[in-house]
């Protein structure tokens, strides 16, 4: 069975028509053809049916079964090359937060350094969020990441390695004081983009105390969020990791 027959088959199941595969993949309609008529005697039945009137195929039972398999071969097929790509480059491709890697990275770097593996590490220095999906997809082997109890980790191998609980940041001089995170109604906040955690417990967090604080401005800079808290331009939210000496509810 070539992986090759198995694409045309997939795409033709779902374009009905070998012109536009042919098309598509760059080659004529015979190939398009023969590929089909390879797996046909392989399987041992028919794939498709022909409807004339509408000038297109259609995928038998037989077909729609083999169309489940294909997909999952030519995933496990693309997965398996990744992990053999990532063997050649004897490298491991670790994920990290900015926050996470300022503040927690190097207590994970003298370990690794004492396992003689720091030097075969390769960073991608993205949020969380933006993480997770690259995980999934097989670009990054690992990583170190910030989740809340709301995330699906359930695909994943998991292990806790610390934990900081959010914090609202004002200015030093703030009078104010402050008991549930409904008392922020009327406050504007600076929050990290959508590729970190905390915008999705953020709006988890306005959701349960019935609130919607206005979002002012978005960075994927923490120092930044820092000093446009300071000059007053709105408040914070942040993991207590992020912070040093602030003034913190």
């Amino acid at each position: 069975m070539h992986l090759k027959d198995l694409a045309y088959f997939e795409s033709l199941a779902v374009h009905k028509n070998y012109t536009l595969v042919a098309e598509k993949f760059h080659v004529t309609q015979p190939t398009i053809t023969y590929a089909i008529k390879r797996l046909e005697q392989e399987v041992g039945a028919s794939l498709f049916t022909r409807n004339q009137a509408h000038k297109e195929v259609n995928l038998t039972e037989a077909g729609s079964i083999l169309l489940q398999s294909a997909r999952h071969i030519q995933v496990e097929w693309t997965t398996a090359t990744k992990e053999i790509q990532h063997l050649k480059r004897h490298k491991i491709h670790l994920g990290l937060p900015p926050i996470i890697e300022t503040y927690l990275f190097s207590q994970v770097a003298k370990k690794l350094l004492k396992a003689d593996v720091l030097q075969l590490i390769d960073t991608e220095e993205v949020g969380s969020s933006k993480l997770l999906t690259l995980l999934r997809q097989g670009n990054i082997d690992i990583a170190l990441i910030g989740a809340t109890e709301n995330f699906d980790l359930t695909d994943l191998e998991i292990v806790e390695l610390a934990s900081f609980p959010f914090v609202i940041v004002t200015k030093d001089n703030d009078p104010r004081e402050f008991a549930s995170f409904s008392d922020f109604a009327d406050d504007v906040f600076i929050s990290l983009d959508e590729q970190f955690v905390h915008p999705k417990a953020f709006k988890v967090l306005s959701n349960q105390s019935g609130i919607q604080p206005h979002i002012i401005y978005q960075t994927n800079n923490v120092t930044a969020m820092k000093n446009l808290v300071r000059e007053g331009i709105g408040l914070a939210f942040l993991t207590s990791l992020a912070l040093q000496k602030k003034k913190l509810v």
